[in-house]
Parts: C-alpha cells; sequence; structure tokens
C-alpha cells in the first residue's frame, strides 16, 4: 500500500511538472506573438496608407488574418510533425 501511494506520489509530481513547463511555455509563446502582432499591424496600416487604400482597411486586415492563420496552422502542423 505504501509503495503504491509513492509511486501515485511520484507520478502525479512528475505530471505537474510536465504541466506546469507546458503552461509557462505556451504563456512565453502568447507574449512573443503579441509583440508579433504590433509589428504586422503596422506593416499593414503602413501599406494600406501607402497604397492609398484606406477605405478598405478592414478588409486587408481580414485577408491578413487569414494569411497569418493559415502561417499559424502550417507552422503548428511542421512543429507537431517533429516532435
Amino acid at each position: 500500500m505504501k509503495d503504491k501511494i509513492i509511486r501515485h506520489t511520484k507520478y502525479y509530481s512528475k505530471e505537474f511538472k510536465k504541466h506546469s513547463l507546458t503552461a509557462i511555455v505556451s504563456a512565453i509563446g502568447f507574449l512573443i506573438a503579441l509583440s508579433w502582432r504590433d509589428f504586422i499591424v503596422d506593416l499593414i496600416n503602413m501599406i494600406v496608407i501607402n497604397l492609398g487604400i484606406t477605405e478598405q482597411l478592414y478588409l486587408y486586415k481580414f485577408i491578413s488574418a487569414i494569411i497569418i492563420t493559415f502561417l499559424g496552422v502550417m507552422g503548428i502542423i511542421f512543429i507537431s510533425k517533429i516532435k
């Protein structure tokens, strides 16, 4: 009985560390994504203003969101296959 409790304690400790590290890495990834978001938004705004198409700004933001989502999903698939 004591051996079983020790095994379960070690297992849960290992799982807790694994999930904690996953949460920390995810939070860091989220911060990185937020910093890139500012750059991408400014870049798109600059391109739209330079092309003089400010009346269709929401359309271009929608298109850029679709492109970024596609690239992100492809990146996740690539990283998943490596793992």
